[in-house]
This record gives structure tokens, sequence and C-alpha cells, in this order.
């Protein structure tokens, strides 16, 4: 094998994808093994930089088609973006948050994983009724407020939804437990 010396050395990750309830129970999770707030809020500024530029663009540009040279008041460009918004939002963490990533561009990059909670991948309606119920959480401030005083870090959309944002290193490190293997050990 032909491998260059100043590569950094390659680490075989487990793949969160492959969860069975079998192999992982939630209860092997310690509470800093979940998403925390300010992890959490993050990610989120992440994904909210990632969609300005396409949600912007959609609603420059469609504005004119729909209406085409009369103009819309105030209340209705607001609404016609905050549709553009939910529409684009909505599809962006449905497809990401049903994936194998299992999680938004924003969690990847901040170590976080959305799971059910017996920490499988969500099914697209399950993605879809995280979403909805995170736009309900957000119109009641207290909804995220609720993360730094529950026992597993859950918002009341993660509650409502049934599901959890676990730090992906927590669930792999739990995998190699379970499998009788502690991180970085070489297969036997």
């Amino acid at each position: 094998m032909n491998r260059n010396p100043y590569a950094p050395p390659a680490a075989a990750l487990a793949d969160v994808g492959d969860l069975s309830p079998a192999s992982v129970h939630v209860d092997q999770l310690a509470r800093e093994d979940f998403g925390g707030f300010w992890m959490r809020v993050l990610a989120y500024l992440i994904d909210g930089v990632i969609l300005y530029f396409p949600q912007t663009f959609a609603a420059e540009w469609s504005i004119p088609l729909i209406v085409g040279d009369a103009t819309l008041s105030p209340l209705q460009m607001v609404a016609w973006e905050t549709a553009i918004a939910i529409v684009f939002d909505g599809a962006y963490f449905v497809a990401f948050w049903s994936s194998p990533w299992q999680a938004s561009i924003g969690k990847r990059i901040c170590g976080q994983v959305v799971t059910s909670e017996n920490l499988t991948r969500l099914s697209v309606g399950r993605a879809l009724g995280r979403y909805l119920a995170s736009i309900l959480s957000s119109l009641v401030i207290v909804g995220v407020l609720t993360i730094p005083f529950s026992s597993r870090r859950r918002a009341l959309h993660d509650m409502m939804a049934k599901t959890l944002v676990v730090k992906r290193r927590a669930i792999e490190r739990a995998i190699a437990e379970s499998r009788g293997a502690l991180p970085g050990s070489e297969p036997q």
C-alpha cells in the first residue's frame, strides 16, 4: 500500500445511519452527549447564512413574475417572503434531517445529528413533523428555552416530534462500546 507519510491517520468512524435500536440505547448517553443550546444556536446561524442567498434570490425574482407591474404593500411583501422562507427552510431541513447525514449542514459542522428517540434516522414524515413543530416552537419563545433545563436537552419541537439532537461522537462512542471496542482502538 503506497501511503503518504504526511497524511493524517485514518480512523474508522461508525456510520450513524446504520444505528439500530438494538445496538445503542438512549440510556447509554449522558446529559452532556445531547446537543446543547449554544451549539444548536450556532448550527442554526450557519444554516441561516446558507439559506439567505437562495431565499433572497427567489423572493426578488418571483415577485415581478407573480404581480407584474403592480406593487405589493409592505405587509404583502413580508407575507410573500415568509412563505418563500418556509418552503426553502422546510425543504432544506427535512431533506437533511432524513438523509444519511441526519443533520443539516450547520448541525453537521457542529458535530450533531438529529435522531428519533430510539436513535434511528428520521423518516421524511417525522422530519417534516419536526420542522412544523419547530415553527410552532419558535412562535412560543419558551419552546427553545427548554433546552438547557430538560434532561436530554430537548426543545419543545423535539418533544412534540419525539426527536433528539445528539453529539455525533457520543453515538460513535456508544456504538464502539456496544461492540466491545474502545474508540480509536484497532479492531481485533
